[in-house]
This record gives structure tokens, C-alpha cells and sequence, in this order.
């Protein structure tokens, strides 16, 4: 359309042309396709807000890289980045702990220790399951946070 603005940008058809790809008419009906699809991926609709028109889109998920790289989730990100610390903390440390605990399993079992074997052995156990919740759970709730941004910020393409 000619000498006609955008509705989103509010910009004219300099670098793009103004397209009217719902029902609406006049002034409110142009605008620029890049600004549509980058406004329904923000608003995560699929519809016009004015007309209500149904736009044929195609979703597409952003990458853990971009989830990683996008300056919205600093945050999130450092929470991550904690855990990854821990991680290759306390995975040294319980290895090694559980190897000298079963040490001491096998060094109390040779000497009748009717109370240490058991004791270091359910301290193991207990260690180990442990660290293993810790990770089922850290894992879990940065991939809960990861699938959240992704599902918010997709990238819209107008069929």
C-alpha cells in the first residue's frame, strides 16, 4: 500500500513492503510481514487482536544455545551455571567418598565389624541416592526452565 505506515512499527515501506494479511482496512491493516511474525512470536498468539483473523503460522523452537545467549534469562543462566560447579564438584567427591566408604566395608568385613559394615554401607547407599535425586532434580527444573523460554520465544513464520 501506497504512503502507508505499519501499524506495529509505525514505519513506512522503505525496507519492506506493507502488506494487509487480515481483514482489517484502512490504516490498521498494514503492515510489515516481519513485524507481524516477530509480534505474534512476543504476544504468543496466532490471531489478529483487532479482526481476530486467524494467521496460518509455523512455529519453530529457539536452540539451548540461544536460550543460553538471550540476555533475558542472566538469571537463569547463572543458576545453571552454579549447578554445572556443583556438578563437577560433587561428582569427584561422591565417587571418592562411596569408594572409601566401601574400603571401609571390606576392611571392617575382614575384621567382624558387626556395626560398621552396615553402617558404612547404608551410608553409601544414602549418598548415592542422594546425589543422585540432586541431579534428577537440578536437571529436571533447568529443562522445565529451558522448554518455558522456548515455548515463549519461538520464531513465527507467516504461511
Amino acid at each position: 500500500s501506497e504512503n502507508g505506515i505499519c501499524r506495529i512499527c509505525h514505519e513506512g515501506d522503505g525496507n519492506e513492503e506493507l502488506v494487509a494479511p487480515c481483514y482489517c482496512a484502512g490504516s490498521v491493516g498494514a503492515l510489515h510481514l516481519t513485524c507481524l511474525e516477530r509480534w505474534l512470536g512476543t504476544s504468543n498468539t496466532t490471531r489478529c487482536e483487532i479482526c481476530q483473523y486467524q494467521f496460518k503460522v509455523e512455529r519453530q523452537s529457539r536452540s539451548f544455545w540461544q536460550f543460553l545467549r538471550h540476555p533475558s534469562v542472566t538469571a537463569d543462566r547463572r543458576n545453571m551455571m552454579c549447578d554445572v560447579v556443583c556438578f563437577l564438584i560433587l561428582t569427584p567427591l561422591t565417587g571418592i567418598s562411596a569408594f572409601l566408604c566401601m574400603m571401609g566395608v571390606q576392611h571392617y568385613a575382614q575384621w567382624d565389624g558387626r556395626w560398621e559394615v552396615p553402617g558404612l554401607a547404608m551410608l553409601t547407599c544414602c549418598l548415592l541416592v542422594i546425589y543422585t535425586i540432586w541431579c534428577c532434580v537440578a536437571m529436571r527444573h533447568h529443562y522445565k526452565v529451558c522448554r518455558e523460554w522456548q515455548n515463549q520465544n519461538q520464531i513465527i513464520k507467516i504461511r
